[in-house]
């Protein structure tokens, strides 16, 4: 219940901390090229699947989040991810 609390408190400020920041002490929000992070990302898979591969302990906790990651995906396609694309689609 806290997690929860503490997760909705942080979403709802965020988007008012994200005007001060821009607005009043003029931050530029920039994103990460594409080529960038198609790097990291390749990076940080090798680096966890070496991890991965150390121990049976750790191979397991591998296959469980990545068992968890791809139910994750699934499930923010049709919840978050649909709701916000249909929200800026009426936009």
């Amino acid at each position: 219940m806290v997690n929860q609390d503490l997760l909705s408190e942080y979403t709802a400020r965020n988007p008012v901390a994200l005007e001060q920041l821009v607005n009043e002490h003029n931050v530029e929000i920039f994103q990460y090229p594409q080529d960038v992070l198609n790097a990291l990302k390749q990076i940080s898979d090798e680096v966890v699947l070496e991890l991965a591969n150390e121990n049976a302990e750790s191979r397991e906790i591998y296959d469980s989040y990545s068992q968890f990651l791809a139910g994750s995906r699934k499930w923010s396609g049709l919840s978050e991810r649909a709701y916000l694309n249909a929200r800026d689609a009426s936009t």
